[in-house]
């Protein structure tokens, strides 16, 4: 029934339309990359584990250990929020400030 109505709604044309529209549109694109990152990421933790299986324990401890070149990376990745929490903060503070500034001042005018 479902797509019955939509075949009255737009014809048959439409819904060729609409499918070409979807196809050249830019979410097949973002779909695409969705997928290539996800598979990427699979790909990555074969091969580590993959590479696990040849080392014996003490290199595995060694290699799982973290050190400078993982923790920066991350710093680096949690800036933009920490500087967009502190952004936006500053801004309720301003407004705020505003607003107490403009209460008295119509609170001198109004006396």
């Amino acid at each position: 029934m479902g797509s019955c109505f939509v075949m009255r709604f737009v014809g048959s044309k439409g819904v060729i339309y609409l499918v070409w529209a979807f196809v050249s549109s830019e979410t097949v694109g973002v779909i695409e990359v969705i997928i290539w990152f996800g598979l990427g990421i699979k790909w990555a933790m074969e091969d580590g584990d993959v590479g696990h299986g040849v080392m014996d324990a003490q290199q595995r401890k060694i290699e799982d250990s973290w050190g400078f070149g993982q923790l920066v990376p991350l710093i680096f990745l949690f800036l933009p929020f920490m500087q967009f929490t502190e952004s936006y903060a500053n801004h309720r503070y301003d407004g705020a400030r505003e607003e107490e500034l403009r209460d008295r001042q119509s609170g001198i005018k109004g006396a």
